[in-house]
């Protein structure tokens, strides 16, 4: 199957956009209607209602998309909360939702992870991060315009990675701050154009891969994969256009990963009714759609002068721009890349089945 795509080049970002289509795992309860983060802690999906909601993180039970449990953050307001985060130790709750520019009250909650999984009384506390950020000079109200909304953050090694929701550009500012309980200055570090709407994150500490949720102001949902984060230095990202079945909502909110699977959910809207939703196992790995049984593994990737090959039956590989364009083949499983500019490619990898061909990105830095 041959699967067509466009380059487009934004801000000195290279961004590719595909098309993949969804799978609904189950209708969410309406008690979960306003779902807006998602986080998998344990095998379990944890989700959150957003503005006006109740401060109550509920578990998904994925077989029937009700409620498996709800444990009930005591002390603290939903003013508008939208995404969750972990590390190894704690839940990090992003009450920063801010549509109109204006708040002044930004915070990140902090519960310890086994405070939840062993509360008896599906009760916790939170510690408090407070934040502004550090460019921002104008309080007034900028209803849908403002470009200091937000509804997505990453936790990494002590700190956190906020994604804002640019209502006046369509882009998305990237900030840090530390994962610590205190008054903090958020410090702007990057920006890039998502042409639409982030609204949720989830990073892989794995493979150093992390994966935006988000839609259009139309509600077409994407998701952008970024591999090599780096602490907020990248320059190129993969766009994929997320289709959603008929009758279920286009308002993308919360992303999480399982055993390589991510899974978003979308709330109540116009367009339909919330849902979990499933993504192909494939979507930011592997730009065939067909997944080998005995997928061959390259390395290093990134890679900087040479790429190795470990594949049963190797015969030759082929090296293709992400227009598909070939730009040299090798029937050995150690390629030279040295010369080729930094960025993504797509290494082609045939294996001796008739017909079966393994295409791999990999990035040359």
């Amino acid at each position: 199957m041959v699967r067509s795509f466009l380059i487009i080049a934004f801000f000195g970002f290279w961004s590719v956009v595909l098309g993949q289509s969804s799978t609904l795992i189950q209708p969410l309860n309406d008690a979960m209607s306003e779902s807006s983060g998602l986080i998998n802690i344990q095998g379990r999906f944890i989700t959150h209602n957003d503005s006006g909601g109740e401060s109550i993180l509920y578990e998904i039970d994925t077989l029937s998309g009700e409620i498996a449990r709800m444990v009930t953050v005591i002390g603290t307001e939903n003013t508008d909360w939208e995404d969750l985060a972990s590390d190894d130790t704690y839940i990090y709750i992003g009450d920063f939702g801010n549509n109109a520019g204006n708040r002044t009250d930004l915070r990140i909650l902090r519960v310890a992870i086994s405070d939840y999984i062993e509360s008896s009384t599906n009760e916790v506390t939170a510690e408090t991060i407070f934040f502004s950020y550090n460019d921002q000079v104008d309080f007034s109200d900028a209803t849908f315009t403002t470009n200091f909304d937000a509804e997505a953050m990453i936790v990494n090694d002590g700190v956190i990675f906020i994604f804002t929701k640019n209502w006046g550009n369509q882009q998305t500012n990237i900030y840090e701050l530390p994962a610590e309980p205190g008054t903090h200055s958020a410090i702007f570090i990057s920006n890039f154009n998502s042409q639409g709407l982030t609204t949720g994150a989830d990073y892989n500490q794995v493979n150093d891969q992390l994966v935006l949720l988000g839609h259009s102001i139309f509600l077409q949902p994407f998701v952008i994969d970024i591999s090599y984060f780096d602490f907020g230095e990248f320059d190129i990202f993969i766009k994929t256009n997320v289709s959603i079945p008929a009758g279920y909502s286009g308002q993308a909110e919360g992303i999480a990963e399982i055993n390589g699977v991510y899974y978003f959910t979308s709330e109540d809207s116009f367009t339909g009714a919330p849902g979990l939703f499933r993504l192909p196992a494939t979507f930011t790995t592997n730009l065939n759609p067909q997944l080998s049984l005995r997928a061959p593994l390259i390395y290093p990737n990134p890679a900087s002068s040479q790429l190795f090959i470990e594949s049963e039956n190797f015969e030759r590989a082929e090296i293709l721009d992400l227009s598909g364009k070939s730009l040299f083949s090798s029937k050995s499983p150690e390629i030279n890349v040295s010369n080729l500019s930094q960025g993504f490619y797509v290494v082609a990898i045939w294996a001796g089945m008739a017909g079966e061909v393994d295409h791999i990105k990999f990035v040359v830095k």
